[in-house]
């Protein structure tokens, strides 16, 4: 499981950047407009240390030029601090993340994905370390543009007395109605899946189910959630099959119940000793999703897997297209996918081409 406080002495150094500042319409060629994009460096509450090694992990928009992104930073003390970004009509602000009365008096918290339902109207989610040195799961809530104090992520019966809950990923199909997905211990020391339903402003928390053959520790791991409407998401991510590898995980949930199953890989997948994970999930509507991942193949390359789920049933995966000069060898990764309408999706990655360099790989599906 991830440690909070390991990745806040591990951060390279560096400050966030904000690419959505500024844009500007420059003629181009036969007097085609050409859109550049420039980066501005983000601002950081004012008890930033002075090497802040800050971190920008995700964005939302509600709307255009009104956006939410959320991080972490050292301040004083020099601990990790959750960092709050707000855009108003395309002026960036920032603000340290208000955390429960329980947490550490010197403070530790990471934020690792929000979502926004509409402009002003987001949820953040992450980890702080509480008064008893134990690390929780983090739920803020921004209304009308104001962020309420954060809250404790509840947790399901069983869990350990110190859960070491790491949440990594927050979908809100409305205002007040979100799903985040990561995972915690529970008493008897193994990995869980953790799912948060929060239905009209109320969490509530449940094991995430694991398919059938999963090892006793499941280790398991949802990484992404996307939510078609309230109470209809996806999440993926992975878990330790019965014989000891690796497996892609997709949590299903209709109507608010939750189902799980194991990612159907391509026919070229390894029998076995197989490898898949799945990191990112794009819903265009409930039960028409894409998920994007790795696995390796008969002959132990990693190859990039694309997975589709129409009307609520999963087909077999894809390999993932290469451009030419791509080597045979190929150690492909895709790590992101977005869905602006069924069938129509893009994912991102990287791959190696044939003299070994590792470049950028884009993905774009168009009508299926």
């Amino acid at each position: 499981m991830r440690s909070l406080m390991h990745r806040g002495a591990v951060m390279a150094a560096g400050v966030g950047l904000l690419a959505a500042g500024m844009v500007a319409a420059v003629p181009g060629a036969a007097g085609a407009a050409v859109v550049t994009v420039t980066g501005v460096k983000a601002p950081l509450p004012a008890n930033a240390a002075p090497d802040p090694v800050a971190s920008v992990n995700s964005v939302s928009c509600g709307s255009a030029g009104n956006c939410t992104a959320v991080g972490l930073y050292l301040g004083r003390p020099i601990r990790p601090h959750g960092l709050l970004l707000t855009q108003t009509s395309g002026h960036w602000t920032a603000a340290e993340a208000p955390l429960p009365a329980n947490a550490r008096s010197d403070l530790s918290a990471d934020l690792l994905s929000v979502s926004c339902a509409s402009a002003g109207n987001c949820t953040a989610v992450g980890a702080y370390i509480d008064s008893s040195n134990n690390q929780q799961g983090l739920l803020l809530t921004q209304t009308s543009g104001k962020w309420a104090t954060g809250v404790k992520a509840p947790l399901p019966a069983g869990a350990a007395p110190d859960p070491g809950v790491a949440l990594r990923s927050v979908s809100c199909a409305s205002a007040g109605n979100c799903t985040a997905v990561g995972n915690y211990l529970d008493s008897s020391g193994r990995t869980q899946g953790l799912l948060l339903t929060q239905t009209s402003g109320h969490w509530t928390a449940a094991e995430a189910p694991v398919p059938p053959g999963a090892a006793s520790d499941p280790l398991a791991d949802p990484n992404s959630v996307s939510c078609g409407s309230a109470g209809n998401c996806t999440a993926v991510g992975d878990y330790l099959g019965s014989p000891g590898h690796r497996q892609g995980l997709l949590l299903i949930q209709t109507s608010g119940s939750w189902a799980a199953a194991q990612a159907p890989l391509p026919a070229g997948a390894a029998a076995a000793r197989a490898f898949a994970f799945l990191p990112s999930v794009s819903c265009a509507s409930a039960g028409n999703c894409t998920a994007v991942g790795a696995y390796d193949d008969r002959m132990r390359h990693r190859q990039g897997v694309l997975l589709t789920q129409t009307s609520g049933k999963w087909a077999t995966g894809v390999k993932a297209p290469l451009p030419a000069g791509a080597s045979t060898h190929s150690g492909v990764a895709l790590s992101s996918v977005s869905c602006a309408s069924a069938g129509n999706c893009t994912a991102v990655g990287d791959y190696r081409d044939s003299a070994g360099h590792q470049q950028g790989l884009l993905v774009t599906r168009k009508t299926g």
